[in-house]
């Protein structure tokens, strides 16, 4: 979004050139222009007032050579502190039913199968 407002020509995929003002540029690169020029290969220039270029589309961006790319470049976006963790309750176990109840559980239907087997292979004389 640091190139909003300025002006780029771009190359499509299918040979077309593009030049334009960019007002805004999405996550998919989808790009939106103003005051554009659009020259389909082979045929005579078309002026448009706004175009949407599907970012899927585009070969490459030709920027103006006196862009500084190295300051535009550079991550000044402020970064996110980290969230400090809940210590309402104290612990972090969470609610509802612990991993011990679930480890006695284990144990206890560990057992009764370990009894069925034994009962099964030695049956009583």
């Amino acid at each position: 979004m640091k190139l909003s407002h300025g002006t780029v020509s771009m190359e499509l995929k299918n040979g077309t050139l593009i030049h334009g003002t960019i007002t805004g540029v999405d996550v998919a690169m989808n790009t939106h222009l103003k005051a554009v020029k659009v020259t389909v290969k082979n045929r005579k220039p078309v002026n448009l007032d706004t175009l949407t270029v599907r970012g899927n589309n585009i070969r490459y961006y030709i920027f103006p050579d006196n862009l500084p790319l190295e300051t535009l470049s550079i991550d000044d976006t402020p970064k996110a502190e980290a969230k400090k963790k809940d210590t309402a309750r104290g612990d972090t176990h969470g609610r509802g039913r612990g991993r011990e109840d679930v480890e006695v559980l284990e144990a206890e239907v560990e057992e009764e199968v370990v009894d069925s087997v034994f009962n099964f292979m030695n049956p009583p004389h």
